[in-house]
């Protein structure tokens, strides 16, 4: 039978102590599980942090006996429990008793103690045993599938912290002999990552069913056994079936890890248990019974459950929460408004208001079935990074699909009920998107957005409210002081390390198809590569329709994606939308007859549309009597698109005229239109006369509700009461059967249209504007230096052009024919008739107007910096900075070759403006007219210095390539410039340019690009210039003698690393003639800001002598230091303990002027006492009250 038989001799002594452990103890009082004290089990809190302990020492505390005698065992005291602990039932005694004999002889062979507090025993025993194994790969390969085995002992870990939160506290010791059994399994012999792996999943198993037990006892059985009904009997004999089935289960997994060769055999059947032939397979079968016994009580008991075993079942239905105490350890805690700072650095983007959009459309109850199918659960499940593609053709539903994922997994402490408190004790870390391209402000850079959206949601994880990984918010304030730009590099090197780090992370992007190709790809990209590379399990969940390209790139993950097809799966959802919304609306004919008829018609004629069944269902509700329905239902149209054409305007009717006019404006707008915004622009058309284009403002000024019905369900009015398509599928039907509604000529027509409003408007009159209103109005021309604000809302329009006009005229310059078609109204409202040096009056009305929005919210400040304009007179930066191209512009070029040198408001020629804004092809057009490349600014910058701030890489290659001065000292040198702002490309760029890699800066704070590779902890950076001929020891006249001094005291311990594998000299003092702060590297460690990282270090691997510590900082009487007085205590302590420093001969020095010394000589003091006095430990407590009357 394939299991270890023990000798007869001593059996039965072991049996009757196992059997003694089922017997029930005394009744006591015990707290339910449902209370809010019950939490998961955490071996150390982030208040209070267990010391730590060796892994040698875990498993000697776990007692790995595998056979203890019978008698040390029948002598331990029995424990009664205390008042917070509620017994395990007698199942699995009688479980245990209903064994053959066999196995009873082989389980209670191998029983061992386990204390009364096994959960915190067995934790410890698995973070044991995974301590031993940290140095191995982070995956395991299994048949196809990588896993990452870490993950196994993570969810062992959550498993175990669940079990005390439902209330299985364990009963006292000797406990059930499940748990000592679970022990005996969990310290098996482990000869690799497999083995260990193969425990673990075993260990998974059970722990599932002892959970799953434990809430069917609660809620089915709390009746006395004779007043069972039949039903609860047949859940109690299937239970203790399934419980037998557990301790055949570990006896058997202890025979096949013995055996190496079956190891692997026995994993691929834990993973799946119904290839199987073995105990595996008949737990399952033994699951699967007990599954339908269940299904059968919850359908009888229904009614009579109350709400405690409501949510004890709707526990069952929840993904398992991970917690993982190393976590805490990479969290900084920040004030309130500290946090928001940051995080608002990271994203703006309100991901919140779009999943309460998005939920408020579903129906409750529905998409229920999508996380209930095996497929789901085993991407959900498994310990290995993957990939789930919801797939469903337009119109399907699946984004409220989506948003029942999102609710899975989101933790939202202001909607928990009492059982899902505990879900907010996480460390997990989870991240959704909506893309929608109804949403502007995503649609202008969607990657950059998707992924900065991302990195702020997983900047924090649920269970510390004011935490935030501490690494991260360092960089994100560096980059805002240093005004440095996110890129998508920048975003996913973030995300990545932070994936590294918690236990695992779920994302989840909907409506990836929307995204254009480029995009899309980019995005995808980024997952596959981070499901591939990640070294903890990282679980991915996108919906879109099917598509090639999809399809190409997802299969490029290691581990084959899932994908899930919503197809007809959805009938039963779309069913339960149509009864729930004609039982919601007060319809006049609404009889259980017709609503039957509505309900089985619709939901077959939607053919797994959601999308159709809301329109049909929509106009329905309109009829005014059951004849109408019973007519409608008779000729309802076949599919999305001739759902959309019965909406459409009669062809040739007015209707049809404002419909398209509202569709031009509405699919070409760069922000969401209000209603008075909309009703303008629909009044609008083109006209000619003397073959200039003109305004016809002639068309009838149409009522809110007119325009309601002209857009029935094809353009709507949102919540913020902005208009736009409802729909993709909307916008689709537009784009593929009303095609000049939606091209370049519809496109050009928005832009013609909004330079003639914003002409007209600023003709006659200053732009006027009531504080806060956002509302345009007219006033007499006058002063334009004095602007007076009042609202008007019949200029709402005005309002969107003059804050949009300049995206739409860079859409149209992209398109054939564009340019020429727009040249001359740009000429018009840009230059002056008398002088082509000077603007017009209606563009510097438009400067001063757009000047007053510096604080103004709504303005999109992507598009260019206001001040960049001024002064407002010389059009020539706004050519510059607005992008408007030369193509078929000459009067453009002529302004531009007449003034190359003038300086805008804070000093910048146009060259230097082109290069900041990226204007590669204009640089290299201003070259050529007489721009010249290495003109050092009055201001102190430069064009090349620009490009590099703003990582602009193109404009850089054209301007080297143009002889820009790859070694040009403004400021800063361009390498150093490079590492604050830059990437590899840019430096590897200018370094190919001539670029000196020792090149000294005139201001820098770091004086040469290696010393500013530190401040980012920038070791890619460092890497290259090293590569390039840096060097390391490079004598320096700053603050910091040399770049590993720097680096020390900034607490770059990544370049620290480097510069030494480079022989950078640990030992190096400074020259007498150095101003710097420090005398050696040593000691700008101990000031530095990873100092309990870096002294270690530098010490123990990198060679420096302690000693070097007190000579540094003297010599210099170092008063600077950023790290706080407890960690340079801490960091005395450890080299104290450590013999690296003698206390009697640092007690007595005389710290002076030397503020940075005084800790290392309090601590000193104290450890001369301590040892004087014959003490060699030192308590925590003493250590924190060090020196509290001294001050720093």
């Amino acid at each position: 039978m394939g299991r270890s038989v023990q000798k007869e001799q001593g059996y039965f002594g072991c049996l009757d102590v196992l059997s003694s452990c089922f017997k029930q103890p005394p009744k006591s009082q015990s707290s339910s599980p449902d209370t809010p004290n019950a939490r998961p089990a955490r071996a150390q809190s982030p208040e209070t942090k267990a010391p730590k302990t060796s892994p040698s020492a875990v498993s000697s505390s776990s007692d790995t006996s595998a056979s203890p005698k019978v008698n040390e065992i029948s002598s331990q005291t029995h424990d009664q429990p205390s008042s917070n602990v509620q017994q395990v039932s007698d199942l699995w005694g009688e479980a245990f008793q209903g064994l053959s004999k066999e196995y009873k002889k082989s389980i209670s062979a191998n029983v061992s103690s386990i204390s009364n507090k096994p959960a915190e025993q067995l934790i410890g025993l698995v973070r044991g045993r995974e301590e031993n194994f940290k140095d191995r790969s982070a995956k395991i390969k299994i048949g196809e599938r990588e896993i990452l085995w870490r993950d196994c002992a993570t969810r062992v870990i959550s498993l175990l912290s669940a079990t005390v939160d439902i209330g299985i506290q364990f009963a006292p010791a000797p406990g059930p002999v499940v748990w000592s059994a679970l022990k005996v399994l969990l310290n098996a012999h482990a000869s690799g990552c497999e083995s260990l792996t193969a425990i673990f999943g075993c260990a998974d198993r059970v722990l599932c069913l002892v959970n799953r037990g434990a809430i069917y006892e609660q809620v089915f059985l709390q009746s006395k056994l004779d007043d069972l009904d039949a039903c609860e009997k047949d859940l109690r004999d299937a239970l203790i079936n399934a419980y037998r089935k557990t301790f055949e289960l570990l006896d058997y997994a202890g025979t096949q890890l013995k055996d190496g060769v079956t190891v692997r055999r026995f994993f691929e059947a834990l993973l799946d248990p119904q290839k199987a032939k073995d105990k595996l397979n008949e737990l399952q079968e033994a699951e699967n019974s007990l599954q339908k016994v269940v299904m059968a009580c919850d359908v009888k008991k229904k009614d009579l459950q109350n709400e405690k075993s409501l949510r004890l079942l709707k526990r069952l239905d929840k993904p398992l929460r991970y917690i993982d105490e190393q976590v805490t350890k990479m969290l900084k805690n920040l004030e309130d408004y500290e946090l928001s700072k940051i995080l608002n650095i990271i994203c703006k983007i309100h991901v919140g208001n779009q999943h309460r959009s998005m939920t408020s459309k579903r129906t409750k109850g529905t998409g229920e079935w999508l996380s209930q199918r095996k497929e789901f659960r085993e991407w959900e499940d498994s310990s290995s990074s993957n990939i789930l593609w919801l797939t469903g053709k337009v119109g399907a539903g699946k984004s409220v699909l989506t948003a029942s994922i999102i609710d899975r997994y989101q933790v939202d402490e202001n909607i928990q009920d009492k059982i899902d408190e505990v879900n907010s004790n996480v460390d997990e870390g989870f991240a959704f998107f909506y893309y929608s391209k109804n949403n502007k402000d995503v649609t202008d850079d969607p990657v950059i957005n998707i992924l900065r959206s991302f990195l702020r949601q997983l900047a924090q994880v649920p269970h510390y409210s004011n935490g935030i990984f501490d690494d991260l918010a360092s960089q994100c304030l560096k980059m805002d002081k240093a005004q440095r730009a996110f890129t998508p590099d920048f975003c996913r090197k973030q995300i990545s390390t932070i994936v590294n780090a918690l236990p695992r992370t779920t994302l989840v992007l909907d409506s990836l198809d929307e995204l254009e190709p480029q995009h899309m790809q980019e995005i995808l990209s980024f997952f596959v590569d981070l499901v591939n590379d990640s070294k903890r399990p990282v679980k991915v969940f996108i919906s879109s329709r099917f598509t090639t390209d999809i399809y190409n790139e997802v299969h490029r993950a290691t581990n084959k994606p899932t994908r899930m097809d919503i197809a007809e799966r959805n009938q039963g959802d779309i069913e339960s939308f149509v009864r729930e919304r004609t039982t919601r609306f007060d319809c006049h004919w609404r009889n259980d007859e017709v609503k039957g008829k509505v309900v089985e018609k619709i939901s077959k004629g939607a053919n797994g549309m959601f999308r159709w069944a809301f329109l049909q269902i929509a106009q329905l509700i309109e009829c005014d009597s059951p004849e109408d329905v019973e007519t409608r239902l008779g000729k309802l149209p076949k599919g999305l698109t001739a759902a959309y054409d019965e909406l459409y305007a009669k062809p040739g009717s007015y209707d049809e005229i404002y419909l398209q006019r509202a569709v031009k404006w509405v699919m070409h707008a760069h922000s969401p239109l209000s209603t008075e915004q909309l009703l303008s622009a629909i009044q609008l058309r083109l006209a000619n006369e003397h073959d200039d284009p003109v305004l016809d403002t002639r068309g009838r000024r149409l009522s809110e509700q007119k325009l309601e019905n002209i857009c029935r369900y094809l353009i709507v009015k949102d919540a913020q009461g902005k208009w736009a398509f409802p729909h993709a599928s909307v916008k689709e039907y537009f784009v593929e059967k009303h095609t000049e509604l939606t091209n370049k000529d519809a496109r050009i027509e928005v832009a013609k249209l909004s330079l003639l409003v914003l002409m007209e408007y600023y003709q006659s009159s200053t732009a006027t504007e009531s504080s806060g209103s956002g509302q345009v109005s007219n006033e007499t021309a006058g002063d334009n230096s004095n602007i007076i604000y009042k609202s008007d809302s019949v200029d709402s329009l005005k309002h969107y052009v003059s804050r949009y006009w300049v995206l739409h005229i860079r859409d149209v310059q992209g398109v054939p024919d564009g340019n020429k078609q727009i040249s001359e109204l740009l000429e018009r409202f840009m230059i002056s008739l008398d002088n082509p040096c000077h603007s017009t009056l209606e563009y510097q009305r438009w400067s001063e107007y757009v000047d007053s929005l510096e604080n103004d919210y709504d303005f999109n400040y992507d598009v260019f910096d206001l001040s960049d304009l001024m002064p407002a007179g010389n059009p020539a930066f706004g050519i510059v900075v607005l992008g408007i191209t030369l193509d078929e512009k000459e009067w453009a070029k002529t302004c531009l070759e007449r003034t190359l040198e003038d300086l805008h408001k804070y000093g910048l020629d146009t060259l230097s403006l082109a290069a900041k804004y990226g204007r590669a092809e204009l640089c290299v057009s201003l070259i050529q007219m007489g721009s010249d490349p290495k003109r050092i600014l009055p201001s102190g910058t430069g064009a090349l210095d620009q490009a590099i701030i703003m990582e602009r890489t193109t404009s850089i290659q054209e301007l080297l390539m143009h002889g820009a001065d790859s070694n040009v000292d403004t400021k800063h040198r361009p390498l150093c410039q490079a590492v604050f702002f830059g990437g590899r490309k840019i430096l590897e760029l200018l370094i190919e340019h001539g670029a000196l890699p020792d090149g000294l800066c005139s201001s820098c704070d770091f004086r040469c690009p290696l010393a500013a590779t530190v401040y980012f902890n920038n070791e890619d950076a460092a890497d290259i210039l090293i590569n390039a001929g840096a060097t390391v020891d490079l004598r320096l006249d700053g603050e910091y003698s040399t770049p590993l001094v720097a680096a020390a005291y900034s607490g770059s311990f990544e370049v620290a690393k480097l510069l030494i594998k480079h022989r950078a000299d640990v030992k190096i003092k400074p020259e007498p003639i150095d101003s710097g702060y420090f005398g050696g590297v040593l000691g700008a460690a101990f000031c530095g800001c990873n100092v309990m990282k870096l002294v270690p270090y530098l010490i123990e691997e990198a060679g420096a002598d302690p000693n070097r510590i007190i000579e540094d900082l003297m010599e210099r009487n170092s008063w600077r230091y950023s790290t706080n007085k407890s960690s340079r205590e801490e960091i005395s302590e450890w080299l104290f303990r450590n013999n690296y420093l003698n206390p009697y001969a640092v007690q007595g020095l005389e710290t002076g002027y030397c503020r940075a010394l005084r800790p290392l000589v309090r601590t000193a003091k104290r450890f001369a006492r301590e040892r004087s006095s014959g003490s060699s430990s030192l308590q925590e407590s003493e250590i924190q009250s060090i020196g509290g009357s001294e001050s720093e």
